[in-house]
């Protein structure tokens, strides 16, 4: 992709990031985005069909982005317990972001895609654990994704002011009891 393209594209998420920051997403129009960005209509509808995409594009974006915070990018590179750390890091680097989508209109949709991704970053801690029966891993897998996102929503909407080794320090804590 060519770089004015990358970066007018880059221009339009980070525009649309910020007002949905500060407005509801019915009231955000292509002209505040567009204005926002310092593009014109045109170049919005070289890349997006309608703001819905837009939206689409950018939650899928910063999901991929916390994917790859979430496993670290390599398996090997990473502990569990660093590959948190990563991902509590990359939600208070864009907290107002996630802190918009799990409040806002489709914080259901959003959580739901969410749970997805830490599902695919728990997997191996999961997998790791010494439990034989199946249905045993899948609850613990179920009850840590929800305890997971729910700490994640917690942290982002009521308590941004705990550092996220602090969290991730307390939810290690509580996976890693031994039975």
């Amino acid at each position: 992709m060519d770089r004015r393209v990358k970066k007018s594209r880059q221009a339009l998420f980070d525009a649309f990031t910020k007002l949905m920051v500060e407005y509801p997403f019915q009231k955000l129009s292509i002209a505040m985005v567009t204005k926002e960005a310092d593009v014109n209509r045109g170049t919005f509808y070289l890349h997006f069909k309608d703001k819905f995409e837009l939206r689409e594009q950018c939650i899928d974006m910063h999901l991929n982005q916390l994917m790859t915070s979430c496993t670290g990018g390599s398996k090997e590179e990473f502990t569990s317990k660093k590959a948190m750390l990563t991902t509590f890091d990359y939600l208070n680097a864009n907290a107002a972001f996630y802190k918009v989508m799990l409040t806002g209109e489709d914080n259901t949709f959003f959580r739901k895609r969410m749970e997805e991704i830490l599902k695919i970053g728990l997997s191996d801690f999961i997998e790791s654990k010494p439990i034989n029966n199946p249905i045993d891993k899948e609850i613990m897998m179920q009850a840590t994704i929800s305890a997971g996102a729910g700490l994640i929503e917690w942290w982002l909407t009521k308590r941004n002011d705990l550092e996220p080794i602090y969290l991730v320090d307390r939810f290690w804590d509580i996976i890693n009891v031994e039975r």
